[in-house]
């Protein structure tokens, strides 16, 4: 497949200062392919990650809905420079990048002032993932609330390419009914009240376990990470308001899903971890 826009004007001129930074659509497009690195696709990554955008882009086109894409991640650990003798590039040229780690999601237009649907991506060494998911719009946190929507092309219940495409179509399909459970689910938790701190030390007790589970016996259920652990207590005794008497099930959730973000976790787990944060909530918490 040719890129889209190849031909550039100007060179777009890319650098990390930090460990993950954000690029563009063009500039995604116009880095250095997979198949010209290395000559060839592997197998749980059967398309390149700017075609893996497209093809989500098309089937909503195709379903006549509305979606915008969000900020592109990439993550330097899974970035490198590859030049060529004959290379006129300038240091630092988009046309020299490799970015084998990326996520990024389209959000669905919704009239829902609070919410609306979002299908989140990622692509990296082990493969290409997809969630479908609701984004919160104040905090624009990422809230996959079924693990049955995340799906990817490796792990035990790994699908083929094509399979994950005809998951996205019946996601689609049945948009309305997944808009109103996830949206009904969140506001569940509005209703719920957090129970007192000694319920909130049982909790991060039961999420502590979990993540020592995750982190040395190889068990990916963990909702939180260790160091995520250890920012989701400190972020407990720093604001008051989530142990506070008046404090919701819904604060809760938010805390953990805000420290599910792209400069704070793993590009291969991330919607993983954000799936396992929502059923973790879910069960706690008599939801499902």
């Amino acid at each position: 497949m040719t890129k889209q826009n190849q031909v550039v004007e100007e060179p777009i001129i890319f650098s990390f200062d930090n460990q993950v930074e954000i690029v563009s659509y063009e500039a995604l497009n116009n880095s250095l392919r997979v198949r010209e690195a290395t000559g060839k696709l592997p197998r749980t990554r059967p398309i390149e990650a700017v075609e893996f955008i497209d093809d989500i882009r098309k089937i909503c086109e195709k379903n006549h809905i509305i979606c915008n894409l969000e900020p592109i991640y990439v993550d330097k650990a899974g970035a490198r420079v590859i030049t060529r003798r004959d290379d006129t590039f300038l240091k630092g040229d988009i046309r020299t990048w490799l970015f084998e780690k990326l996520i990024t999601r389209l959000t669905i237009h919704d009239d829902n002032v609070d919410y609306h649907p979002s299908i989140a991506f990622t692509y990296n060494e082990r493969g290409l993932a997809l969630a479908y998911g609701t984004n919160v719009r104040v905090c624009q946190n990422m809230s996959i609330l079924n693990s049955q929507n995340y799906i990817s092309t490796w792990g035990n219940e790994k699908l083929t390419y094509e399979h994950i495409l005809e998951l996205v179509q019946a996601w689609l399909d049945k948009l309305p009914q997944l808009k109103e459970e996830e949206y009904q689910l969140l506001t569940s938790m509005k209703e719920i009240r957090v129970d007192s701190k000694t319920g909130i030390d049982n909790l991060v007790g039961k999420m502590y376990r979990s993540a020592v589970r995750g982190s040395y016996i190889n068990d990916d259920r963990a909702p939180l990470g260790i160091n995520q652990m250890s920012q989701f207590v400190q972020a407990l005794e720093k604001d008051n308001t989530i142990l506070a008497e008046n404090a919701t099930v819904y604060d809760l959730y938010n805390l953990g899903t805000s420290l599910i973000n792209p400069n704070n976790n793993e590009f291969v787990t991330i919607w993983q971890r954000n799936a396992n944060w929502g059923e973790f909530i879910k069960n706690e918490y008599l939801l499902n």
